[in-house]
């Protein structure tokens, strides 16, 4: 049972339990629903930030690639040098 359902099935309560003159739930569905949005909301970012990270990891282990591929090759000095600095200003690797 989800906190829908719950919230649910309490109003249903609150509608019997006022009929007998008991307390009212109504407040309690209520705070369910709103908690159950936002579970649905917070469950929507993190699959977003999980891709967001999976995409990142992509691009890192490329660029590695790449590192690996330019250290095995005839690279002039000032072209490293070069690939470096945008590796660091990327926050990749630090001096």
């Amino acid at each position: 049972m989800n906190a829908n359902e719950l919230a649910d099935a309490l109003d249903k309560a609150t509608e019997y339990l006022r009929m007998i003159g008991d307390a009212d739930f109504k407040e309690a569905a209520d705070m369910l629903r709103q908690q159950q949005t936002k579970l649905e909301k917070s469950q929507e970012l993190l699959r977003e930030y999980t891709a967001l990270n999976m995409r990142q990891q992509a691009e890192i282990e490329a660029l590695k690639a790449q590192i690996l591929m330019w250290e095995n090759a005839e690279v002039p000095t000032e072209v490293m040098a070069d690939i470096v600095e945008e590796l660091e200003r990327r926050g990749f690797i630090t001096k």
